[in-house]
C-alpha cells in the first residue's frame, strides 16, 4: 500500500494512473464528450468523499468502476 502525505496527493496519483480507462469507459458508454467530462467530474468528486478509496491501492480500481457504473447509470 502506497501511503501518501495528502489527500490531494493520493487523489492526483489516482488520477494519473487510472484516468484514462475511465475516460474511455465512460465515453465509450455515452458517446459525447461533454456529458462525459461531467460525469467524470462526479466520478472525481465521489472518490474524494470517500477516503477509503484513496487510501486503499488495492481496492481503488475496483470503487472507481462501482462509482463510474453508478454515476452511468444515473446518466
Amino acid at each position: 500500500m502506497t501511503n501518501y502525505c495528502t489527500k490531494k496527493e493520493a487523489l492526483e496519483a489516482m488520477y494519473d494512473e487510472h484516468n484514462l480507462l475511465l475516460w474511455k469507459i465512460v465515453y465509450g458508454n455515452l458517446q459525447d464528450e461533454q456529458h462525459a467530462e461531467q460525469i467524470i467530474t462526479r466520478v472525481y468528486k465521489d472518490i474524494w468523499e470517500c477516503d477509503q478509496v484513496l487510501l486503499s491501492k488495492e481496492r481503488q480500481l475496483i470503487m472507481i468502476l462501482r462509482f463510474c457504473k453508478n454515476r452511468l447509470d444515473q446518466a
